[in-house]
């Protein structure tokens, strides 16, 4: 059970620090802050639908 509990802390890590990763890479890029959050909720969400199945 603890181990399982570390994998899943490890997993949201990674999940949340990649699509802010991405959405911070494209809305610099873009010079838009909007971009930015609508990315990262979308990658994040669409990480946890992915993770979930």
């Amino acid at each position: 059970m603890k181990e399982r509990k570390k994998i899943s802390e490890l997993s949201w890590g990674l999940i949340s620090g990649t699509a802010l990763g991405i959405g911070a890479s494209i809305g610099v890029a873009w010079r838009s802050w909007e971009l930015f959050f609508a990315i990262s909720l979308a990658i994040t969400l669409l990480m946890v639908w992915w993770a979930r199945r």
